[in-house]
């Protein structure tokens, strides 16, 4: 059996600043709905990247168009580019086979001449800011389907959309103060450091068809993916990039988020570390975790 989630830790997945990317019609999710490409390489994500950034007036978000190759200058020295890694954010539990592999990668960007310190950037968990903005954004989006539509879709995405109904003008707006605050912290944060590093997912990957890891205990996938989320509010650019395996041969992802409008130095780290840890796609025979 296959396993869900696995695109985010065996593919270069960077998401560059939000409105880097034209979006028409904007996205589910609003203005916390990234583009970026999936790709096999950095250097095709770069390439696509190329492609999909060009102008596009329809999208009233959209960021001034750069007119850049990010191909160029991708193999970039990191000497001297200050990271912090935060294994946890302060408030996120990893599973400790993540956890170990994360910590074993980070080793690279200190061999590649970079200046590596351990330390959480100071927020609280954005889950529930990220709720209230996500889904009642999601709500409007589904809001004029037939209840004969809603039976043909992911039923997850109907179940957020009615939670989305709920949310209040009054706690919308809060929520909006809340991101206006995490986007002033990581603005002020990144003025000491270059990048963040961080497990892409704090649990290795598991079986396709699941909404969450443990259905018993976990209702949505925002229980498990506490790590992005937070920089979709943030609006800044991050990749994963894939880190290594677990002991039962799972691919573990590995976070690099940059502030806003670094595109060019998330993909230049995420290039750095892609050289000196090539990917190998596992032997799918040899997978002790999932044998049926």
């Amino acid at each position: 059996s296959w396993w869900a989630t696995s695109w985010r830790r065996t593919a270069p997945a960077p998401l560059p600043t939000f409105g880097r990317v034209p979006q028409f019609p904007v996205g589910a999710f609003g203005t916390m709905a990234h583009v970026g490409p999936i790709t096999r390489s950095v250097e095709d994500a770069a390439l696509v990247l190329n492609a999909i950034s060009k102008p596009d007036i329809r999208d009233w978000y959209t960021l001034p168009y750069e007119n850049l190759d990010y191909r160029e200058n991708l193999e970039l020295d990191l000497k001297g580019i200050k990271i912090a890694f935060s294994p946890d954010l302060g408030f996120v539990q990893v599973g400790e086979p993540v956890a170990k592999v994360v910590k074993n990668g980070m080793k690279i960007f200190s061999e590649l001449g970079a200046h590596v310190e351990t330390i959480n950037p100071g927020f609280n968990c954005t889950r529930d800011t990220f709720e209230k903005l996500g889904f009642s954004a999601i709500y409007q989006t589904l809001k004029n389907f037939s209840p004969e539509e809603k039976k043909q879709m992911d039923q997850g995405l109907v179940t957020i959309s009615e939670l989305g109904k709920k949310v209040t003008l009054t706690e919308y707006f809060e929520a909006n103060k809340d991101r206006e605050a995490l986007g002033l912290l990581m603005r002020k944060f990144h003025e000491k450091f270059d990048l963040l590093v961080t497990p892409t997912v704090p649990v290795p990957p598991f079986f396709a068809g699941q909404d969450v890891p443990v259905p018993k205990s976990q209702k949505r996938w925002t229980e498990w993916a506490p790590f992005s989320y937070p920089f979709n509010l943030t609006r800044q650019p991050a990749a994963s990039v894939p880190c290594g395996f677990d002991a039962d041969g799972l691919p573990v992802g590995l976070q690099i988020v940059g502030p806003l409008f670094s595109d060019q130095l998330v993909l230049n780290a995420s290039r750095a570390f892609e050289l000196a840890r090539p990917f190998v796609f596992p032997d799918l025979g040899a997978l002790k975790a999932f044998d049926n």
